[in-house]
This record gives C-alpha cells, sequence and structure tokens, in this order.
C-alpha cells in the first residue's frame, strides 16, 4: 500500500472519500450530497473543499460540481481500499453486524497502521485458501459468534442469498462472498456495499439475469453473482 506523503485530518479523509463515491455511484458530487454523506453542514463541506482545493486534491468553484484531482483520486482511493478491507474483514471473518461494521470501519480506516491491514488481508486469505479453513470454517465460526453472543437466542438471523429473491420483494446487503479482488471491487463501486437496501426489479425467465434497484438507479447481475450475494429479506 502505497505511502501518503499528504498528511489530512480523518474529517478531510470523509470528504474525499465521500466525492470519489458520490462520483461513481452518481456521476456528479455536490455540495449537498457531501453533507448528506458526512452528516454535517453544507457550510462545514464548503470550508474544508477550500482547504482541499488548496492543497491540489480537489477542483471545486462556488455552485459547480465537485471533481477530484488525480492526486486527490489516489488518497481517497487508498481511504476507500481501507475502508473495504476493514468492512470484508469484520463482516467475512469476524461475522460482525454490518451497521456496526461500518461504524467501525468509519474509526478504524484512519488511523490503522497499513501494516496491521496486510497482516488482516493476509489473514483473511489464508483461511479462504487453507485447506482446513475455507467458507466452511468461516461459516463454523459465525455460527459459534451468533450462537455465544449475548442475546443470541432473541436475535433474527434470517438470510438467504440475492438469486433466491423474487420480483418485487426487497431487503439488505449483508455480504459479498465467493468473489476475487477486481470482481468484489466492481459490485462495491456499483454500491453493492453491506447494509445498503434493495429491491428486486425482474427476474429473467430462466433467472438469468436479475435487475435489482439498489441506490437510486438500476443494476443487472449475473445469476452467478447474484448467488454470493447474502441479503437479508424485508419482512412480507
Amino acid at each position: 500500500m502505497a505511502k501518503r506523503s499528504t498528511k489530512l485530518t480523518r474529517r478531510l479523509e470523509d470528504y474525499l472519500e465521500a466525492v470519489l463515491v458520490l462520483v461513481r455511484q452518481d456521476g456528479v458530487a455536490r455540495v449537498r450530497d457531501i453533507a448528506a454523506a458526512t452528516n454535517v453542514s453544507k457550510s462545514s463541506v464548503t470550508a474544508a473543499l477550500k482547504h482541499l482545493s488548496d492543497d491540489g486534491l480537489v477542483n471545486h468553484d462556488p455552485y459547480q460540481f465537485v471533481t477530484l484531482t488525480p492526486r486527490g483520486t489516489e488518497l481517497a482511493q487508498e481511504v476507500l481500499d481501507k475502508h473495504d478491507l476493514l468492512m470484508s474483514f469484520l463482516i467475512d471473518v469476524l461475522n460482525i453486524d454490518p451497521v456496526a461494521a461500518e461504524e467501525n470501519a468509519c474509526r478504524m480506516e484512519h488511523v490503522v497502521d497499513d501494516i496491521v491491514l496486510e497482516q488482516m488481508s493476509a489473514l483473511a486469505e489464508f483461511i479462504q485458501d487453507c485447506p482446513q479453513g475455507g467458507p466452511e470454517w468461516i461459516k463454523k465460526f459465525s455460527n459459534y459468534c451468533r450462537q455465544n453472543r449475548p442475546g443470541a437466542s432473541e436475535q433474527s438471523t434470517l438470510t438467504t442469498t440475492m438469486d433466491q429473491m423474487k420480483p418485487g420483494r426487497g431487503g439488505k446487503i449483508v455480504k459479498i462472498g465467493g468473489q476475487s479482488g477486481p470482481a468484489r471491487r466492481r459490485l462495491m463501486d456499483m454500491g453493492v456495499t453491506p447494509g445498503t437496501p434493495f429491491k428486486v426489479e425482474r427476474v429473467a425467465p430462466l433467472g438469468d439475469p436479475i435487475e435489482i434497484r439498489i441506490r437510486k438507479y438500476h443494476l443487472t447481475l449475473r445469476k452467478a453473482e447474484a448467488a454470493n450475494i447474502t441479503v437479508e429479506p424485508d419482512e412480507e
């Protein structure tokens, strides 16, 4: 993981990350959307953008869209990569609830050292590839966590995979499994991230492809992709 030459505060990193995600999801980033994504006022965002613009990380004129410079994109991608790796580890390995995983990943991404992330990534890969590990090992660990967590008997753990969902049904993404790095990144760039609500709009006659609505736009998935996305259906 490349070492940064620009030192930013946690909040400024959040703004860069928000701009990158918004541009990829919606094609543009606006001050009001950045404010909503980071849960701050528009005036705070405007002040931060001035700082980032002075540092050569964003392009922003009043009443115009916000874009990232090449260096800004690089730094934002580093933060997003850390966030995604932490989310994957917390959800796929430690079986942390997606909402709690998101909250913790948002805090950890700003302070965790690269060597710690590299070891976490190596451990996750080792568990997946080890003959005595793999998905079954993770599944057993997840079951162990659920059974031994305080209040576990009171929790609902009803999940399925997206390819089993019928048209008109919705729910939220729990985790993405069985995908290589580039394939996983492609899905996450399109908004398929843990905790995100979705709705199945259409399923082809033979079950492939599947069209869903997520983050205000339509996304078409192959059945094999959908089969690797664990979801929690809404109550009927």
